[in-house]
C-alpha cells in the first residue's frame, strides 16, 4: 500500500472492504478479540501516510460505503456514508441547490479521512471541515456502534463527539456523517500580486482577511512576489426555482440553484456588506470570445516556463545525443581501427542529430499541453536540490503570474478577457485575473504532483482584530531559513486562514488559540502555512531519497528549530512526521504536541473505545501515543 505522493508505504497482511456497519463491526470485533492491529484507511492522500497500517497488520477501507443517504434542504444538512468522496457529495448536493461549506485543495478525499484529520480550506469565518460535522456514527474496536451528536444531552457525550470528529482513526471507524451545508453559490475569484512588505503590513492584512470570504497567499521564494487569490460569493438569481424544503435526496429530478444568498440566511456564507458583483453564471463562458481570450492569455503567460523547459530539455537531449554518439564512435573505431572511413562516423553524427531533432519535436508537443503546475514539476525534475535551478524555475513561475495577473501586460502579449463591469473589488489593480464559477470549482487547485509538505497552524488574531503573525512567520521562513541558507525551496509557500474549531484535537482548536489561560474570542482565527518540496522523478529512487532527506533535515528542521515555538505553530495531522529526527529534536517535538493538545482526554477516550490499541498505526504511535506517554512520565 502506497500513499498518493509515494512517500510512505506499508505491507498489509489483510485488507477489508466492508459494505455495512454490521460488516465493519464484525471485522473490528474479530481483531479486538485477537488483539490484532487493524488501521482505517481512506484515499491515502495524506503525505505522511497517517492511514497506513503496521507492516503485516490489517487495513479496513470503507470505500464501498459511499452513498449519500439524505439531504435536508430546510435544515441544510447532508447525511453520507463516510467512504463517499468529496466530489461525489458535491455533485449530489448540486441537485438541491446546496454545497459543502468549504474545500481543501483536492476533491478525491473520502469524507471520513477529510474530517478525521481536520482538513481545511481558507476563509477567516470558515472553520476546518470537522466543524461542519453535526453527527457521526462510530464503530469502536470491539464492534459497538455509537451514534454521536453535537446536541447530545450529556456533557460527556458532547465531549466525546468533539474528540471523535478529529479522532485520527484511533477512536473507531467513522462510517456515517451528518454535515452542515450551505446554498450552492458562485464565487468571483480575483488574483493579483503584492510585495512581501505589503503582505506583512498589518492594515492590509486585516483588510484582506475581513474583506474576502476566501483568501490565500502564494509566496514565491527568491522573489518579492506574493500572489493573492481572493474569492467572494456572488448573489444567485432570485428568480431561480427553489427546491421543496426537506425534499428527500432520492426524489427524482434536478433543481435549479437556490435563491441562497438573498433568503435571510446570509450569515452562513460569511457575507459582509454587499455580495460580489458580476454575472450570475460561470464566466468566461466556454466557447465564448472571452474564453478564447482567457486561453490566449494563459498560453502567453506560460511562455517563460515553457521557454525554460525547452532550453533545459534541449541541453539534456544534446548531452544525451553527444554521449550516445561518443559511445557509437568508440565502438566503431574498436571494430574498424583508427583508419575507419570518415563517412561512417559522419553517418553516425547525422543519425544522432536526427534523433535529437525528433526528440525535441516530441518534447515541444508535450510542453504545449502542460499546465503551469505541470511545467514547474517537469522543470524541477532537472535538479530539485540545485538551488540555482530552483531559483530559475521560481523566477519563471513569478513571471507566469505577473503576465497572468496583469503586471507585465503592458510589455506586450494578449490583453485577456478583461473583467465584467464592477467585478474588481476595492484595492485590486486593473488587469487582475478574474473568473466566476461554482465554489467547488474555484476553491480546489492543482497541487503540482508528488511532494513532501509540512504545514502548520498558528494563532493569528480574530476576525474582529486580525494580526499579521502568519505573514510574519512566512517572511521569517523565507529570509531566515530559505534565503540565508540558500535552500532549494520551490514555489509556492502557501498561506491560508480559517476560523477556530471546537474539536480539541484539531491544530486550529479554539483551546490552542489562547495563551496563558486567556479567553479565546468567538471569532478567533488561525493562519496555516505550508512549505513544500516536489519529487518530480517518480522513477528515480535515489533522487526521491535525496529530496526526502534534504527536506526533513534542512528545510523542515530549520523551521521547527527557529520558528515554531515562537509562533505557537502546530503541525497538520496528515503532514506530521518525526521519523529520522535526532533524539533531542524528537523529544522537543513530542513535548510541543503534549503542550498543544489535551492528549490525556484523547487517551482516556481511547482507553474506553480501543483498550487493546488495535486501531493505532505507526504514524500515530510515533506522534500522539509517544507524546502522551512523555506527558504521563513528566506528570509522574
Amino acid at each position: 500500500m502506497v500513499n498518493w505522493s509515494g512517500t510512505e508505504s506499508a505491507r498489509a497482511g489483510r485488507s477489508y472492504l466492508p459494505e455495512s456497519n454490521e460488516q465493519v463491526a464484525a471485522v473490528l470485533a474479530e481483531h479486538h478479540a485477537a488483539g490484532a492491529p487493524i488501521r482505517p484507511i481512506g484515499s491515502s492522500i495524506s503525505p505522511n501516510g497517517i492511514g497506513l497500517p503496521t507492516d503485516g497488520g490489517s487495513s479496513i477501507s470503507i470505500a464501498l460505503m459511499d452513498k449519500v443517504l439524505a439531504v435536508d434542504r430546510e435544515a441544510r444538512t447532508v447525511t453520507v456514508q463516510a467512504g463517499a468522496r468529496v466530489q461525489a457529495v458535491v455533485d449530489a448536493l448540486a441537485e438541491f441547490g446546496l454545497t459543502l461549506e468549504n474545500y481543501a485543495s483536492i476533491a478525491e478525499q473520502q469524507l471520513g479521512g477529510f474530517t478525521q484529520v481536520s482538513a481545511h480550506g481558507t476563509g477567516a469565518l470558515v472553520p476546518p471541515v470537522d466543524d461542519q460535522v453535526l453527527a457521526l456514527t462510530l464503530v469502536t474496536a470491539d464492534g459497538a456502534v455509537l451514534r454521536l451528536r453535537a446536541d447530545a444531552e450529556s456533557d460527556e457525550e458532547r465531549r466525546l463527539f468533539r474528540l471523535a470528529r478529529v479522532g485520527l482513526g484511533a477512536l473507531g471507524v467513522v462510517t456515517e456523517l451528518t454535515l452542515r451545508v450551505v446554498p450552492r453559490h458562485l464565487l468571483r475569484e480575483v488574483a493579483w500580486i503584492i510585495s512581501r512588505k505589503e503582505a506583512c503590513d498589518p492594515t492590509l492584512n486585516a483588510a484582506m482577511i475581513r474583506r474576502h470570504r476566501h483568501v490565500r497567499y502564494m509566496w514565491v521564494p527568491y522573489t518579492d512576489d506574493v500572489i493573492v487569490v481572493a474569492s467572494d460569493a456572488v448573489a444567485t438569481d432570485p428568480r431561480a426555482a427553489v427546491p421543496a424544503a426537506g425534499r428527500a435526496h432520492s426524489a427524482a429530478g434536478a433543481a435549479a440553484p437556490a435563491a441562497g444568498l438573498g433568503d435571510g440566511k446570509d450569515g452562513d456564507l460569511g457575507l459582509q456588506g454587499t455580495a460580489a458583483a458580476g454575472p450570475l453564471a460561470a464566466w468566461p463562458v466556454a466557447g465564448s470570445a472571452e474564453a478564447a481570450a482567457a486561453e490566449a492569455l494563459e498560453q502567453w503567460a506560460k511562455e517563460p516556463l515553457r521557454n525554460l523547459l525547452a532550453e533545459l530539455s534541449r541541453e539534456a537531449l544534446e548531452q544525451a545525443g553527444a554521449a550516445s554518439l561518443a559511445a557509437d564512435v568508440a565502438a566503431l573505431r574498436e571494430r574498424r581501427g583508427e583508419a575507419e572511413e570518415a563517412g561512417s562516423e559522419g553517418a553516425l553524427r547525422e543519425r544522432a542529430a536526427r534523433l535529437v531533432e525528433a526528440a525535441e519535436a516530441a518534447v515541444a508537443g508535450d510542453i504545449a499541453s502542460l499546465s503551469a503546475a505541470g511545467l514547474r514539476h517537469r522543470l524541477l525534475g532537472f535538479g530539485p536540490l540545485d538551488t540555482g535551478l530552483v531559483r530559475r524555475v521560481n523566477l519563471a513561475e513569478a513571471r507566469y503570474y505577473r503576465r497572468a495577473c496583469g503586471r507585465e501586460r503592458e510589455r506586450g502579449g494578449p490583453t485577456g478577457p478583461g473583467a465584467p463591469p464592477g467585478a474588481l473589488p476595492p484595492g485590486v489593480p486593473d488587469g487582475a485575473r478574474v473568473r466566476y464559477d461554482w465554489s467547488d470549482r474555484v476553491l480546489g487547485f492543482d497541487c503540482g504532483g508528488a511532494q513532501w509538505v509540512n504545514e502548520v497552524a498558528l494563532p493569528a488574531g480574530s476576525w474582529s482584530a486580525p494580526d499579521s503573525r502568519g505573514s510574519e512567520f512566512v517572511r521569517r521562513v523565507l529570509e531566515d531559513v530559505v534565503e540565508r541558507r540558500g535552500l532549494p525551496a520551490p514555489s509556492p509557500i502557501e498561506q491560508r486562514w480559517t476560523a477556530a474549531t471546537s474539536s480539541p484535537m484539531s491544530p486550529a482548536a479554539a483551546g490552542r488559540w489562547a495563551k496563558d489561560g486567556a479567553a479565546t474570542p468567538a471569532d478567533a482565527i488561525f493562519s496555516w502555512v505550508g512549505i513544500i518540496q516536489y519529487m518530480p522523478r517518480e522513477d528515480d529512487a535515489r533522487q526521491r531519497a535525496s529530496v526526502t532527506a534534504a527536506f526533513k533535515s534542512d528545510y523542515e528542521a530549520a523551521c521547527r528549530r527557529e520558528l515554531w515555538a515562537d509562533f505557537r505553530a502546530a503541525q497538520h495531522w496528515a503532514k506530521i512526521d518525526l521519523d529520522g529526527l535526532a533524539p533531542e529534536e524528537r523529544g522537543e517535538a513530542l513535548q510541543s504536541l503534549a503542550k498543544d493538545f489535551d492528549l490525556q482526554a484523547f487517551e482516556d477516550a481511547r482507553a474506553v473505545l480501543d483498550p487493546r490499541g488495535i486501531l493505532v498505526g505507526p504514524r500515530l504511535a510515533s506522534t500522539v501515543l509517544a507524546a502522551a506517554a512523555l506527558a504521563q512520565t513528566s506528570r509522574a
